[in-house]
């Protein structure tokens, strides 16, 4: 496949309920220029996606939805195929969806937080990881430049708490969740935010209590994965802290990724 525009700026954000955060999305889709955007617990029925909503703004979509804690999207400005929507724990939940766009294959993944190590939710985040690795393995030798990106929830290294000693064994900070998402990375994949020197990960997430945000007490658990044939187009990466801070804002984030087509770094 052909892409055919020189430099692509995609952007990942839990919107955490797109009933509520419309308005911030679309104002975040313009200000940051994002040409595609993977949106992750949109909290909506297929039948309430706000698809107009972003048809007027410039974008295709394709969206899984459903209420409570679920539901997934792709935007792009380009037509979307090869639509798929990904079971990946056998539990039904909305947490994956898949196309590709303008040359480059896009997954967007909602993997569960896992809630505690003596709940069902955390066997199925685990489920999840296995079946996210097996499905995406053969991407890594395929010719399309592929993307996965998404809330990981999952904090894969000591920098990438404010507290390591607090956050030590605990969900999202475990060593059998970090163990599959390096699975994973081994396997070939490039974790985009690693491309930026930085002693520090910046965080992508604060939680709602305690007041996490203005004592900028975060984790990074928000995260794109790059096959070889995306590496190669890496111009950038970063995170949109500012939108944590805005009226009714969503507990992660955005964060961003610039692939270019011609003379990449």
């Amino acid at each position: 496949m052909t892409i055919l525009s020189p430099v692509v700026r995609i952007g990942c954000w839990n919107v955490n309920s797109l009933r509520v955060r419309l308005p911030l999305v679309e104002s975040w889709l313009k200000t940051d220029g994002i040409d595609i955007a993977l949106l992750q617990e949109t909290k909506v029925n297929d039948a309430d996606f706000p698809e107009q909503a972003f048809s007027n703004a410039g974008y295709y979509c394709a969206f899984w939805g459903q209420k409570t804690y679920n539901g997934v999207a792709i935007l792009s400005r380009w037509p979307l195929s090869d639509v798929v929507r990904l079971d990946l724990n056998g539990t039904g939940a909305a947490r994956c969806i898949q196309a590709v766009t303008q040359g480059l294959r896009i997954c967007c993944v909602y993997i569960p937080q896992g809630q505690d190590f003596d709940r069902p939710a955390f066997e199925e985040k685990l489920a999840f990881l296995n079946g996210l690795s097996n499905h995406t393995a053969p991407y890594v030798q395929d010719s399309t430049p592929t993307i996965i990106g998404g809330d990981f929830n999952i904090a894969l290294n000591d920098e990438d708490v404010w507290d390591a000693d607090l956050w030590r064994n605990r969900v999202m900070c475990s060593t059998p969740e970090r163990n599959l998402l390096l699975k994973i990375l081994w396997s070939g994949w490039t974790m985009a935010q690693r491309r930026i020197k930085m002693q520090k990960n910046p965080a992508t997430w604060w939680a709602y209590q305690g007041a996490a945000w203005p004592k900028q007490h975060g984790l990074c658990i928000d995260s794109f994965l790059l096959s070889p044939g995306a590496s190669d187009l890496f111009r950038n990466a970063w995170v949109s802290q500012h939108w944590r801070g805005e009226h009714q804002p969503s507990d992660h984030a955005p964060i961003g990724l610039e692939l270019c087509t011609s003379n990449p770094l």
